[in-house]
């Protein structure tokens, strides 16, 4: 009985706790857009969906910003899954994600040169109404393309 009273009562503590703790669910975003990206055919991109659902890769990646990830984020007041820019201007951005460092400088108004790590990665061009990047990745011979607003979002 005495047990059962001490768990019923860190119970209602830690539900007390977590609905304050609501965040933004980075690492979930992050397995989505990773997902997103697996391949241009949207029932390959179904069946990795249905593979991290039953695997339960998406489930583990949830709990994990619930219990962990946003409570930091709640209490220090940024995720660390979060992209942080070091510096901005003269048409030179840097930013760090994850560890990895993105550099990127403005050839024109519309065109960037983009490395990561240092490492040359390839030419990117922002469309004419200022809403999609488009990177040609030199790595792998892929384009990726970003909605403006979602990359902001990460931000």
């Amino acid at each position: 009985m005495k047990n059962g009273f001490k768990t019923l009562v860190a119970a209602i503590v830690i539900l007390l706790m977590l609905p304050a703790c609501f965040g933004s669910f980075r690492a979930t975003r992050h397995l989505y857009r990773f997902n997103d990206t697996v391949s241009g055919n949207k029932f390959v991109k179904t069946l990795v969906f249905w593979v991290f659902v039953i695997i339960p890769v998406y489930a583990l990646f949830s709990l994990g910003d619930a219990i962990i990830f946003n409570l930091v984020e709640f209490w220090s007041g940024t995720n660390p899954l979060s992209a942080h820019i070091i510096h901005h201007g003269n048409g030179h951005v840097i930013v760090e994600s994850a560890g990895d460092i993105y550099e990127m400088n403005a050839i024109d108004k519309h065109t960037f040169h983009m490395r990561i790590n240092g490492e040359y990665v390839g030419k990117g061009t922002i469309s004419d109404d200022g809403q999609r990047l488009i990177l040609q990745d030199n790595r792998t011979g892929r384009q990726v393309e970003q909605n403006v607003s979602e990359l902001q979002a990460t931000l």
